[in-house]
């Protein structure tokens, strides 16, 4: 089925099949984020995150696109049957893209997973480093303990790195 300009099948799938390729550079990139962030490889690092940002810019573009194209179909087909269309998943499932478009769907989740199992890498990362740093400062975040004679021990004094 064609539609007319500016939403036609063949423009759909050229935008899908862009996201698609977008999706796969992001989710190299990020298994590459994930190795300079066991790394603690900080210029590495800067530059993966300069190219994912282009990239989640591109992929944030196609979808505001998607939405206009989704309301653009529904306006054009106000009086008509068709006029049903919500979603995009709809639209390509109209336009007999889903298969392009449940891929696409796939790599998003891949992306999405990948950035998790980033995220929780950096969360712990920043944990040991202030657990690091708290040491060197000479401070304890740890709760009041006993201490030998079974009372409650203040540990929040600290030692300095002469006494530790």
């Amino acid at each position: 089925m064609n539609f007319s300009n500016p939403l036609n099948t063949e423009r759909l799938l050229k935008s899908i099949e862009r996201d698609i390729s977008a999706c796969n550079q992001l989710i190299s990139l990020l298994e590459h984020e994930h190795t300079a962030l066991i790394a603690r490889d900080t210029e590495t690092l800067e530059s993966i995150i300069n190219d994912k940002s282009t990239l989640l810019s591109q992929l944030n573009q196609s979808a505001m696109t998607r939405t206009q194209w989704v309301n653009h179909y529904k306006n054009s087909t106000q009086n008509s049957q068709d006029a049903m269309i919500h979603s995009f998943t709809e639209l390509a499932n109209e336009t007999g893209l889903q298969e392009q478009w449940q891929h696409l769907q796939s790599l998003f989740k891949q992306c999405k997973a990948a950035n998790d199992i980033n995220g929780k890498t950096m969360a712990r990362s920043q944990v040991t480093n202030e657990r690091l740093l708290n040491i060197l400062r000479g401070q304890h975040n740890t709760p009041h303990l006993y201490d030998g004679k079974g009372a409650k021990g203040n540990r929040s004094q600290g030692n300095t790195l002469g006494q530790a």
